[in-house]
């Protein structure tokens, strides 16, 4: 499953200051499904952090908005 952020969800996103769970104004409306296609070719690059994990999708405690990191291709 994929997924993309709307417009309004971008606006909320940029407007919110609630970090926590349940923030007020969160709707459904802000991000819609979209096709996921996987290949073994790129093009262009990537970038990744230079030293420690670059998915920090399951690892939302280890996870902070402010932290410095360096970037080095990939």
């Amino acid at each position: 499953k994929a997924y993309k952020l709307t417009p309004t969800g971008y606006d909320w996103g940029r407007s919110n200051t609630d970090r926590g769970n349940n923030s007020k104004g969160y709707a459904l409306a802000h991000y819609e499904k979209v096709p996921l296609s996987v290949s073994d070719r790129f093009l262009g690059f990537f970038v990744t952090p230079e030293q420690g994990s670059w998915n920090y999708n399951f690892m939302d405690v280890s996870h902070d908005a402010d932290m410095k990191y360096d970037l080095i291709l990939s």
